[in-house]
């Protein structure tokens, strides 16, 4: 097990999607921005009247445009309105995980009621609506609980409609303005989820201020474009509701001319039917299968290795698989350096035990930790390979040659000392890694095209780069060159770290001045990762593998900031690492998410890996909900490697939680 837990527990742990709050047009005095529960403080500000909260009342200013934008705790008086807020809150905690709709709103939404179970039987809803919620009362409850731990996968949006007894003095822009705030608010919590917002219903008959005023505002929201977003769909059901003549259809209305009837349910069901059904099926658009795979490294001088872990596979988990979308198989990293020939006979020999003991693989090839000696060697004229050349095929401290390194160190638990660590941009280093693709890539692409239809779930996929860090994982200390030729290793002391990486800085052309560090050139450093990543699934890719099993493999750089430089190409799809708790997982992290829906119209990006993970749990239930909960209910996951269990097979906990999880994914 990787001590990257320690690392990341300050680096990867990011809180819920749902805790995070989208910039507002206007910073109020509330003293509790976001989050659940509320503070003492927190509690006592929004149980005073609404109207003492307003956007401008700790200035003494009246903006009344800005009302709509800006989350607002709703009051009925006392602590009602939050008491109902509070049990939405605690249906939510109850509903934690996959649900198939989440309907936010008013009045109109939360009456729903037995409607939703009668036209929808089949759809799992969370409905958190609240009578007389404006558009700033659901930015309020949003940011403090309202969804938090929900994975939805489509989300219904109706809210307005109660902002009519203010557009006198807020105008009718601010009221469409609040509700695309609303859904700006929804697309930052949940980026990869389809949301339709249905405009607000007509109320009253034409003439009155109500009815005019909804009109004007559906109409304000037409030139936002919210559906210019191909996750957001826009609901017009205005002439549904409304005869030729304008007025209300009041068969559809209860006597107020504001609510529903149950005629009225059954006409908006009837309209969202077809929209629920189309992005809710979309959202089941997922691998057949889905793996658990179980991760080691080969060792060509174990060749009873790769007999062992695939029997131990068949022996406990085939059965299972026969019946369960939800697989067993193995990660396989494979470390060539200076033997090709064996690794290459190695591979086929591994395949071929796949195919005939039904056991599926992912295969990883190793050239970035474990590199031949003599490539890198620059500076050992007693050593193989010795080339002074070969100082640009290394990193650098500097923008000069004279800051080269001669060798840096892993943090596994354990200082391992490795080689120096490659330029990865350099075009000799690339076109080694070319050399070893080529002569092992053929060897699956022919396994793959020999494999019966039935039998091609075998293949999980191929997996570029091994956690592709510099300067986290993989790390020079200042003096670390005095360390060659000595046994002994400096300390592991992130503040005697000198940042590496300036080399193919310079050779990617992204920066060559300066001072590199993730604080000043976080994107440089994304940059060079995603270069090196995206050289390595596209010679793959051209030696015949296919896009949708190709996977990139690096780890995350900072709290919620993957971004589309470091992992997201046009050629494979993202498997970074996971070290976090057992309770969340890598779709929590709302920029990933992010990156990953915008991937999918750009590139094409057809799910995610999960290239490592691991857990201190020890009990059956934390491993067994986080299999249950975050990998087989994660619609976009496709694998997720449990790193080095060759060392943990056997633990029956483990065992138990993958076999139940399996039993309850049955196809």
């Amino acid at each position: 097990m990787k001590p990257i837990l320690i690392f990341l527990a300050a680096l990867l742990l990011v809180p819920p999607a749902s805790v995070r709050a989208i910039d507002y047009p206007h910073v109020t005095a509330e003293p509790q921005k976001t989050g659940w529960p509320l503070t003492d403080e927190e509690r006592a500000y929004v149980l005073k009247p609404e109207h003492e909260r307003r956007p401008g009342r700790e200035s003494n200013k009246h903006l009344p445009k800005l009302w709509p934008q800006v989350p607002s705790a709703g009051h009925f008086g006392g602590d009602a309105w939050l008491k109902l807020h509070e049990a939405h809150v605690k249906t939510v905690q109850a509903n934690q995980g996959p649900c198939d709709v989440l309907l936010v709103g008013d009045s109109i939404t939360i009456q729903w009621g037995d409607s939703w179970k009668k036209h929808f039987p089949a759809l799992k809803a969370v409905n958190i609506g609240i009578g007389g919620d404006k558009t700033q009362n659901v930015l309020w409850r949003l940011d403090h609980g309202g969804v938090e731990g929900l994975q939805p996968r489509t989300i219904v949006l109706m809210i307005g409609n109660n902002n009519m007894f203010f557009t006198p003095e807020t105008g009718i822009e601010a009221a469409a303005q609040g509700i695309e705030m609303c859904v700006k608010n929804l697309r930052e919590k949940f980026p990869a989820t389809p949301i339709i917002v249905a405009k607000i219903l007509p109320a009253h008959d034409p003439g009155n201020r109500f009815h005019e005023d909804i009109k004007k505002t559906n109409a304000a929201l037409d030139p936002l474009k919210l559906d210019g977003d191909p996750q957001v769909r826009v609901l017009d059901l205005w002439s549904d509701f409304t005869n030729a003549d304008g007025t209300i259809k009041k068969d559809l209305f209860t006597p107020d001319n504001i609510h529903l009837s149950s005629a009225g349910y059954a006409v908006y069901a009837g309209r969202l039917k077809p929209l629920l059904e189309k992005l809710t099926a979309a959202a089941d658009i997922r691998p057949r299968e889905q793996y658990l795979l179980l991760n080691y490294s080969t060792s060509l001088n174990a060749p009873q290795q790769a007999q062992d872990m695939m029997s131990y596979v068949r022996d406990t988990f085939g059965e299972a698989n026969r019946t369960s979308r939800l697989k067993v198989g193995l990660a396989i990293i494979y470390t060539p350096k200076e033997q090709v020939a064996e690794t290459a006979a190695r591979l086929r020999a591994d395949l071929a035990l796949a195919e005939q003991m039904n056991v599926p693989v992912l295969i990883q090839v190793d050239m970035e930790n474990w590199l031949p000696e003599s490539l890198l060697n620059w500076h050992d004229p007693k050593k193989p390979g010795y080339d002074p050349s070969k100082v640009n095929d290394v990193e650098w401290t500097g923008w000069t040659p004279d800051t080269a390194v001669k060798l840096c160190w892993r943090n596994w638990g354990t200082m391992v000392r490795v080689g120096p660590h490659p330029n990865l941009l350099s075009p000799r280093y690339q076109a080694w890694e070319r050399s070893i693709y080529t002569a092992l890539a053929p060897v699956v692409v022919e396994w793959i095209n020999s494999l019966p239809t039935e039998k091609q779930w075998l293949f999980v996929g191929w997996k570029c780069g091994w956690e592709t860090t510099p300067n986290s994982q993989y790390a020079y200390f200042k003096d670390g060159n005095s360390y060659y030729g000595r046994s002994d290793d400096p300390k592991w002391d992130n503040a005697n770290k000198q940042y590496i990486g300036y080399n193919a800085a310079r050779t990617g052309g992204f920066q060559t001045s300066g001072v590199l560090d993730y604080q000043q050139s976080y994107d440089v450093f994304m940059k060079i990762i995603g270069a090196h990543l995206s050289f390595l699934a596209k010679t793959a890719r051209s030696l015949g593998l296919p896009r949708e099993k190709l996977f990139v493999h690096t780890i995350a750089q900072g709290v919620d900031r993957y971004n589309m430089d470091s992992q997201f190409n046009a050629d494979s799809n993202p498997s970074p690492s996971f070290y976090g708790k057992p309770t969340t997982s890598l779709r929590d992290n709302p920029s990933f998410m992010r990156c990953l829906a915008k991937a999918r119209g750009e590139f094409g990006t057809v799910g995610y890996g999960i290239g490592e993970f691991v857990f201190g749990a020890k009990d059956y239930d934390a491993w067994y909900h986080w299999f249950t909960d975050k990998v087989a209910a994660d619609p976009d996951l496709i694998f997720a490697a449990l790193y080095n269990y060759d060392r943990m097979k056997g633990q029956p906990e483990i065992e138990r939680a993958m076999l139940d999880a399996m039993k309850k994914t049955r196809n």
